[in-house]
């Protein structure tokens, strides 16, 4: 759902989901997680889409994070994956084998993500 900054009555954007985990907004898509699938709805609300989607046993979609061209997100074997907003190209792991990744973001040149542990890592995006 959302809602306007300025107050209102709250407006429906997509129905039936279930166990989101993480929301992330482009200028036209809202993004969320759950377990298994990452998918999207037009801010203006519609029938969501799946933008990818993962079997139980190759890890679910954590966490995600959005730019004006790609989709970020942590996977639950600990990798962090990238793929175009327009889709049509499979996702490329950006770092993996991390432990206990717990939140990604995004700036210009650079995607960060916090451990468990408390520290803060970042790498250079390609």
């Amino acid at each position: 759902m959302k809602a306007p900054l300025a107050g209102g009555a709250p407006i429906m954007l997509a129905a039936d989901s279930y166990f989101v985990h993480d929301l992330a907004i482009s200028a036209t898509s809202l993004y969320w997680t759950d377990p298994y699938a990452l998918y999207k709805v037009s801010v203006d609300g519609g029938t969501p889409a799946a933008v990818t989607t993962r079997a139980p046993a190759t890890g679910g979609v954590g966490m995600i994070a959005v730019d004006q061209t790609n989709l970020y997100w942590i996977d639950n074997d600990g990798n962090i994956e990238m793929m175009p907003l327009a889709g049509g190209s499979p996702p490329t792991v950006l770092v993996s084998n991390l432990f206990n990744a717990t939140g990604i973001a995004v700036d210009a040149t650079n995607v960060y993500w916090t451990n468990y542990d408390g520290t803060i890592k970042t790498i250079v995006r390609r």
